[in-house]
Protein backbone atom coordinates (compact mmCIF):
# COMPACT_ATOMS: atom_id res chain seq x y z
CA UNK A 1 0.00 0.00 0.00
CA UNK A 2 2.75 2.43 0.98
CA UNK A 3 4.64 1.30 -2.04
CA UNK A 4 1.71 2.21 -4.33
CA UNK A 5 1.37 5.61 -2.63
CA UNK A 6 5.05 6.38 -3.11
CA UNK A 7 4.84 5.27 -6.75
CA UNK A 8 1.79 7.50 -7.29
CA UNK A 9 3.58 10.50 -5.76
CA UNK A 10 6.62 9.89 -7.97
CA UNK A 11 4.46 9.70 -11.08
CA UNK A 12 2.70 12.97 -10.16
CA UNK A 13 6.02 14.69 -9.43
CA UNK A 14 7.62 13.53 -12.68
CA UNK A 15 4.56 14.69 -14.64
CA UNK A 16 4.67 18.03 -12.89
CA UNK A 17 8.41 18.37 -13.47
CA UNK A 18 8.16 17.60 -17.20
CA UNK A 19 5.21 19.96 -17.69
CA UNK A 20 7.15 22.84 -16.07
CA UNK A 21 10.04 22.39 -18.46
CA UNK A 22 10.41 25.38 -20.78
CA UNK A 23 9.88 24.42 -24.40
CA UNK A 24 12.10 25.88 -27.09
CA UNK A 25 10.23 27.80 -29.74
CA UNK A 26 10.74 26.79 -33.34
CA UNK A 27 11.91 29.49 -35.68
CA UNK A 28 9.71 29.75 -38.76
CA UNK A 29 11.18 28.90 -42.13
CA UNK A 30 12.20 31.90 -44.22
CA UNK A 31 9.78 33.04 -46.89
CA UNK A 32 10.74 32.19 -50.47
CA UNK A 33 10.09 34.74 -53.17
CA UNK A 34 7.37 33.61 -55.62
CA UNK A 35 9.62 34.21 -58.66
CA UNK A 36 12.35 32.10 -57.11
CA UNK A 37 9.90 29.33 -56.16
CA UNK A 38 8.48 29.00 -59.70
CA UNK A 39 11.75 29.65 -61.54
CA UNK A 40 12.92 27.00 -64.00
CA UNK A 41 15.88 24.95 -62.86
CA UNK A 42 19.23 25.45 -64.53
CA UNK A 43 18.88 21.99 -66.12
CA UNK A 44 15.85 19.68 -66.11
CA UNK A 45 14.14 16.73 -67.81
CA UNK A 46 17.24 14.54 -68.09
CA UNK A 47 17.02 11.56 -70.45
CA UNK A 48 19.55 8.87 -71.42
CA UNK A 49 19.89 7.82 -75.05
CA UNK A 50 18.85 4.23 -75.87
CA UNK A 51 22.47 3.25 -76.60
CA UNK A 52 23.64 4.80 -73.30
CA UNK A 53 26.27 6.99 -74.98
CA UNK A 54 24.51 10.34 -74.49
CA UNK A 55 22.26 12.14 -72.07
CA UNK A 56 20.00 15.06 -72.82
CA UNK A 57 18.35 17.77 -70.79
CA UNK A 58 16.39 20.99 -71.10
CA UNK A 59 18.17 24.28 -70.29
CA UNK A 60 17.89 27.98 -71.00
CA UNK A 61 18.96 29.49 -74.32
CA UNK A 62 18.18 33.18 -74.82
CA UNK A 63 15.34 33.09 -72.32
CA UNK A 64 13.62 29.95 -73.64
CA UNK A 65 14.00 26.28 -72.69
CA UNK A 66 15.80 24.25 -75.36
CA UNK A 67 17.26 20.73 -75.58
CA UNK A 68 20.94 19.99 -75.06
CA UNK A 69 22.78 16.70 -75.63
CA UNK A 70 26.04 15.69 -74.01
CA UNK A 71 28.18 12.64 -74.65
CA UNK A 72 28.88 10.55 -71.56
CA UNK A 73 32.31 11.37 -70.01
CA UNK A 74 32.54 14.70 -71.87
CA UNK A 75 32.03 18.16 -70.42
CA UNK A 76 30.66 20.07 -73.41
CA UNK A 77 27.00 19.82 -74.43
CA UNK A 78 25.53 20.56 -77.85
CA UNK A 79 22.33 22.57 -78.14
CA UNK A 80 20.14 20.64 -80.60
CA UNK A 81 17.20 23.07 -80.69
CA UNK A 82 17.37 26.81 -81.28
CA UNK A 83 14.01 28.25 -80.33
CA UNK A 84 13.97 31.82 -79.00
CA UNK A 85 10.20 32.37 -79.18
CA UNK A 86 8.63 29.38 -77.36
CA UNK A 87 10.11 26.95 -74.84
CA UNK A 88 10.23 23.22 -75.51
CA UNK A 89 8.40 21.31 -72.79
CA UNK A 90 8.35 17.67 -73.84
CA UNK A 91 10.79 15.43 -75.67
CA UNK A 92 12.09 11.86 -75.77
CA UNK A 93 14.73 9.73 -77.47
CA UNK A 94 13.71 7.55 -80.41
CA UNK A 95 16.72 5.55 -81.55
CA UNK A 96 19.57 7.98 -82.24
CA UNK A 97 17.18 10.93 -82.60
CA UNK A 98 15.29 13.24 -80.29
CA UNK A 99 11.58 13.79 -80.92
CA UNK A 100 9.94 16.88 -79.48
CA UNK A 101 6.72 18.85 -79.76
CA UNK A 102 6.87 22.57 -80.45
CA UNK A 103 4.17 25.23 -80.42
CA UNK A 104 4.75 27.24 -83.56
CA UNK A 105 3.20 30.70 -83.42
CA UNK A 106 1.70 30.41 -79.93
CA UNK A 107 -1.63 28.96 -81.08
CA UNK A 108 -1.24 25.70 -79.09
CA UNK A 109 -1.13 23.74 -82.36
CA UNK A 110 1.95 21.70 -81.57
CA UNK A 111 3.99 20.20 -84.39
CA UNK A 112 6.37 17.26 -84.00
CA UNK A 113 10.04 17.49 -84.90
CA UNK A 114 12.99 15.13 -84.87
CA UNK A 115 16.70 15.96 -84.70
CA UNK A 116 19.91 13.94 -84.47
CA UNK A 117 21.95 13.94 -81.26
CA UNK A 118 24.53 16.28 -82.80
CA UNK A 119 21.85 18.86 -83.73
CA UNK A 120 21.86 18.10 -87.45
CA UNK A 121 19.19 16.74 -89.77
CA UNK A 122 16.18 18.54 -88.25
CA UNK A 123 12.95 17.07 -89.64
CA UNK A 124 9.40 18.38 -89.29
CA UNK A 125 7.37 15.20 -88.72
CA UNK A 126 3.95 16.92 -88.83
CA UNK A 127 4.41 20.12 -90.87
CA UNK A 128 0.73 21.01 -91.04
CA UNK A 129 -0.04 24.64 -90.04
CA UNK A 130 -3.14 25.09 -87.89
CA UNK A 131 -3.19 21.40 -86.93
CA UNK A 132 -2.34 20.09 -83.47
CA UNK A 133 -0.36 16.87 -83.33
CA UNK A 134 0.87 14.70 -80.49
CA UNK A 135 2.52 11.31 -79.99
CA UNK A 136 0.02 8.66 -78.95
CA UNK A 137 2.60 5.88 -78.66
CA UNK A 138 6.34 6.10 -79.25
CA UNK A 139 6.55 2.32 -79.79
CA UNK A 140 9.78 2.30 -77.79
CA UNK A 141 9.63 -1.33 -76.70
CA UNK A 142 8.48 -2.93 -79.95
CA UNK A 143 11.19 -4.60 -81.99
CA UNK A 144 11.12 -3.61 -85.66
CA UNK A 145 9.38 -0.29 -84.94
CA UNK A 146 12.53 1.71 -84.16
CA UNK A 147 11.70 4.38 -86.74
CA UNK A 148 7.92 4.54 -86.27
CA UNK A 149 5.53 6.47 -84.01
CA UNK A 150 1.77 6.50 -83.62
CA UNK A 151 0.77 10.15 -84.00
CA UNK A 152 -2.60 11.79 -83.43
CA UNK A 153 -3.68 14.85 -85.38
CA UNK A 154 -6.81 16.86 -84.72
Amino acid sequence: MIRNSILSVLVVLSTLFTSCKQETKETPAPLVDVKTFFKNGEKSSFRISPDGNYFSYRANYKGKTNIFVQKINETKAVRVTNDTLRSIFNYFWKGDRIVYAQDIGGDENFQLFSVKADGTNLKALTPFPGIRSDVTDALLDIKGKEKELIVQIN
